[in-house]
């Protein structure tokens, strides 16, 4: 099935499926700034390329409980798994669900693909 056509299905499901670049680490989505904590600019080019490639590929905004499956493809033998996973969801709030406590179920899986790093994503309310 094409992507387009898997998009499609999950926007009549209550579901979305999106494919996304490889997250930065958290470490680098904030800086201190003053004493103040604030998102860095790679923090927030992030979040704007993750909200145009997001709704690009049918992303709205779902209500209620959601489960979230995250499958990671990093591109070298390193890093953690769950610092890629805050990342990707800090991005899609206000993308794809209003509140990250909505969130009541994540699964997670990691691989490597050194030459397509990128964060799949499937959403979808319970």
């Amino acid at each position: 099935m094409k992507f387009s056509e898997r998009a499609k299905q999950a926007k009549q499901t209550g579901e979305i499926k999106l494919i996304l670049p490889y997250p930065p680490s958290v470490n680098h989505l904030y800086a201190t700034f003053r004493g103040r904590r604030i998102t860095s600019a790679v923090g927030r080019r992030f979040k704007s390329d993750i909200a145009v490639l997001a709704r690009a590929q049918g992303a709205r905004i779902l209500n209620g409980d959601l489960s979230v499956t995250f499958r990671v493809f990093r591109p070298m033998r390193r890093g953690d798994l769950d610092n890629r996973l805050k990342a990707s969801q800090d991005a899609l709030k206000g993308i794809c669900f209003a509140d990250d406590k909505q969130i009541i179920e994540i699964h997670a899986f990691r691989f490597d693909d050194k030459t397509n790093p990128r964060i799949e994503i499937d959403l979808k309310q319970i």
